[in-house]
Protein backbone atom coordinates (compact mmCIF):
# COMPACT_ATOMS: atom_id res chain seq x y z
CA UNK A 1 0.00 0.00 0.00
CA UNK A 2 3.16 2.97 1.35
CA UNK A 3 4.40 1.51 -2.41
CA UNK A 4 1.50 2.52 -4.45
CA UNK A 5 1.13 5.65 -2.42
CA UNK A 6 4.38 6.84 -2.60
CA UNK A 7 4.06 5.87 -6.94
CA UNK A 8 1.52 7.95 -6.67
CA UNK A 9 3.15 11.15 -5.46
CA UNK A 10 6.16 10.30 -7.85
CA UNK A 11 3.98 10.27 -10.84
CA UNK A 12 1.96 13.40 -9.74
CA UNK A 13 5.10 15.39 -9.42
CA UNK A 14 6.64 14.47 -12.78
CA UNK A 15 3.31 15.16 -14.48
CA UNK A 16 3.43 18.93 -12.57
CA UNK A 17 6.71 19.41 -14.03
CA UNK A 18 5.79 18.47 -17.49
CA UNK A 19 3.16 20.69 -17.35
CA UNK A 20 5.53 23.55 -16.03
CA UNK A 21 7.94 22.65 -18.24
CA UNK A 22 5.43 23.18 -21.15
CA UNK A 23 4.61 26.75 -20.91
CA UNK A 24 1.64 26.82 -19.21
CA UNK A 25 1.24 29.31 -16.16
CA UNK A 26 -1.38 29.51 -13.58
CA UNK A 27 -1.97 32.85 -15.28
CA UNK A 28 -2.83 34.35 -18.32
CA UNK A 29 0.54 36.47 -19.12
CA UNK A 30 1.65 38.59 -21.64
CA UNK A 31 5.18 39.83 -22.21
CA UNK A 32 6.26 42.34 -24.18
CA UNK A 33 9.32 43.48 -25.61
CA UNK A 34 9.43 47.37 -26.57
CA UNK A 35 11.65 47.81 -29.18
CA UNK A 36 12.18 51.03 -31.04
CA UNK A 37 12.57 51.26 -35.07
CA UNK A 38 16.11 49.85 -35.19
CA UNK A 39 15.33 46.70 -32.83
CA UNK A 40 17.19 48.72 -29.88
CA UNK A 41 15.15 47.69 -26.97
CA UNK A 42 13.58 50.74 -25.31
CA UNK A 43 13.67 51.11 -21.16
CA UNK A 44 11.28 53.28 -19.37
CA UNK A 45 8.00 52.95 -21.96
CA UNK A 46 4.86 52.77 -20.55
CA UNK A 47 2.34 50.47 -21.37
CA UNK A 48 -1.12 50.47 -21.77
CA UNK A 49 -3.72 47.47 -22.91
CA UNK A 50 -7.07 48.22 -24.03
CA UNK A 51 -9.92 45.24 -24.33
CA UNK A 52 -11.35 46.82 -27.62
CA UNK A 53 -10.54 49.52 -30.08
CA UNK A 54 -13.17 51.61 -29.26
CA UNK A 55 -11.83 51.76 -25.50
CA UNK A 56 -8.38 53.15 -27.26
CA UNK A 57 -9.94 55.32 -29.54
CA UNK A 58 -11.70 57.24 -26.18
CA UNK A 59 -8.77 56.90 -24.48
CA UNK A 60 -10.77 55.44 -21.85
CA UNK A 61 -9.38 53.39 -18.54
CA UNK A 62 -6.66 50.62 -19.83
CA UNK A 63 -5.05 48.27 -18.04
CA UNK A 64 -1.30 49.96 -16.85
CA UNK A 65 1.47 47.81 -16.63
CA UNK A 66 2.71 48.08 -13.22
CA UNK A 67 6.45 48.93 -14.40
CA UNK A 68 8.00 50.37 -16.92
CA UNK A 69 9.78 48.44 -19.85
CA UNK A 70 13.27 47.43 -18.22
CA UNK A 71 16.65 47.76 -20.03
CA UNK A 72 15.62 44.81 -22.01
CA UNK A 73 12.61 46.60 -23.15
CA UNK A 74 10.32 44.04 -21.08
CA UNK A 75 7.21 44.39 -19.41
CA UNK A 76 4.96 41.83 -17.92
CA UNK A 77 1.34 41.80 -17.45
CA UNK A 78 -0.30 39.05 -15.04
CA UNK A 79 -3.05 41.14 -13.42
CA UNK A 80 -6.35 41.42 -14.68
CA UNK A 81 -5.34 39.84 -17.88
CA UNK A 82 -8.17 37.67 -19.85
CA UNK A 83 -7.85 34.90 -22.55
CA UNK A 84 -9.13 38.22 -25.31
CA UNK A 85 -7.36 40.06 -28.15
CA UNK A 86 -5.98 43.70 -26.76
CA UNK A 87 -4.93 46.64 -28.47
CA UNK A 88 -1.62 47.89 -26.34
CA UNK A 89 -0.29 51.43 -26.85
CA UNK A 90 3.26 52.12 -25.64
CA UNK A 91 5.11 56.01 -25.32
CA UNK A 92 8.36 56.82 -24.05
CA UNK A 93 9.20 60.44 -25.10
CA UNK A 94 9.35 61.50 -28.20
CA UNK A 95 8.42 57.72 -29.53
CA UNK A 96 5.09 55.79 -29.23
CA UNK A 97 2.83 53.08 -31.14
CA UNK A 98 0.79 54.76 -33.38
CA UNK A 99 -2.71 56.13 -32.29
CA UNK A 100 -4.80 53.10 -33.37
CA UNK A 101 -2.11 50.70 -31.25
CA UNK A 102 -0.86 47.19 -31.79
CA UNK A 103 -3.58 44.62 -32.12
CA UNK A 104 -2.52 41.32 -30.47
CA UNK A 105 -3.76 37.73 -31.54
CA UNK A 106 -6.18 36.28 -28.72
CA UNK A 107 -4.05 35.38 -25.96
CA UNK A 108 -3.71 31.55 -25.41
CA UNK A 109 -5.18 31.29 -21.46
CA UNK A 110 -2.69 30.22 -18.63
CA UNK A 111 0.36 30.35 -21.43
CA UNK A 112 2.65 33.21 -21.37
CA UNK A 113 2.27 34.94 -24.79
CA UNK A 114 5.20 37.38 -26.27
CA UNK A 115 4.67 40.06 -28.42
CA UNK A 116 7.42 42.69 -29.86
CA UNK A 117 5.93 46.33 -29.77
CA UNK A 118 7.64 48.88 -31.86
CA UNK A 119 8.01 52.65 -31.12
CA UNK A 120 8.33 55.00 -33.65
CA UNK A 121 9.22 59.27 -33.28
CA UNK A 122 6.29 60.73 -33.32
CA UNK A 123 6.25 64.69 -34.99
CA UNK A 124 6.06 67.33 -32.26
CA UNK A 125 3.11 69.56 -33.08
CA UNK A 126 3.12 72.83 -33.87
Amino acid sequence: MMYRLLLFVGLFSVMAACKSSSGKTKNTMLVLKVLDEVGNPVEGAQVFLYPTEQALLLNEVGIKAEELSNEKGKVSLVNDIEPVAYYITAQKDSLSTSAAGVKTDTLQKWRVNKLNVVLHPQKSKK
